[in-house]
């Protein structure tokens, strides 16, 4: 069972930031710079009509579930924290703080694992850093709400510097993060994470000494993440070749389409 975070464990100077974020949060919505959602639905001074690029329509109507503006704030500042903080854990190798930005029926799918969050969390512990170095670089999320559901679409470049033929290397993989959460007794945590793959490079760390890569292996994976599947599988890791890509246009439409669909049923 994921632990979860409660406000004494937190303390003053956490809600203090929460605060000030939120009233940042709710100048921007008044104003009109973001889009958030409420009720599944865009705020109405930026209503959004027609369909979108993966052929998903926006809903209609306005903040359907009562929220005020403060709320939409707060409450998606609260979304994208608990996504900051999961990433800055898993980052540190915080196994306590990334298990507490989870909920317990969470699941996690991407390059290299699928499965419940708690053993996403296990598999990090029993992956000690000592030759491979992994961070990321992520955008602001744009967060959509309804009752105690919200989603959330990050873009995220993954770097990783490891070992190929005993010469260090760097990739660097773009993908958009798609994330679940949802309000349990009060916190929002993360209930899904999802990638969706966009390209990917790898290069030398020093550009005098390159690795030969096996061009017929590499021609194998796909164009959407390739460097990164061969990196893995030269490091015995497993390459799913199932992944969304924008290689794979449809697969990503589904899995966008999911993603609305569990939001809507919140």
């Amino acid at each position: 069972m994921l632990s979860k975070v409660r406000p004494s464990r937190i303390g003053l100077d956490y809600f203090t930031v929460t605060r000030r974020r939120a009233l940042a949060w709710a100048s921007l919505l008044a104003s009109g710079l973001i889009t958030n959602l409420a009720g599944g639905a865009p705020i109405k001074m930026l209503q959004a009509t027609g369909t979108g690029s993966d052929g998903v329509k926006p809903s209609g109507g306005g903040r359907g579930d009562g929220r005020t503006t403060q709320q939409v704030a707060a409450d998606s500042s609260a979304v994208t924290d608990v996504i900051l903080r999961e990433r800055l854990a898993r980052e540190t190798h915080n196994a306590a703080d990334e298990a507490a930005c989870f909920h317990p029926d969470a699941v996690v799918e991407v390059s290299w694992f699928k499965g419940s969050a708690a053993k996403f969390i296990e598999a990090g512990k029993n992956n000690p850093d000592t030759e491979t170095v992994h961070f990321d670089s992520m955008s602001p999320g744009v967060v959509w709400l309804k009752n105690d559901r919200a989603i959330a679409d990050t873009a995220c470049a993954v770097h990783t510097f490891s070992l190929l033929d005993e010469i260090e290397v760097g990739t660097t993989s773009y993908t958009r993060l798609l994330w679940r959460v949802q309000r349990s007794e009060g916190q929002w945590l993360i209930r899904g994470l999802r990638g969706i793959y966009i390209r990917d490079t790898l290069i030398p760390r020093d550009p005098t000494k390159v690795p030969k890569l096996d061009e017929e292996k590499l021609r194998g994976f796909r164009p959407s993440y390739r460097f990164l599947s061969y990196i893995l599988t030269a490091n015995g890791a497993p390459a799913h070749n199932d992944l969304p890509g924008v290689d794979q246009p449809k697969v990503v439409a589904a899995l966008r389409a999911a993603e609305r669909e569990w939001l809507e049923q919140g």
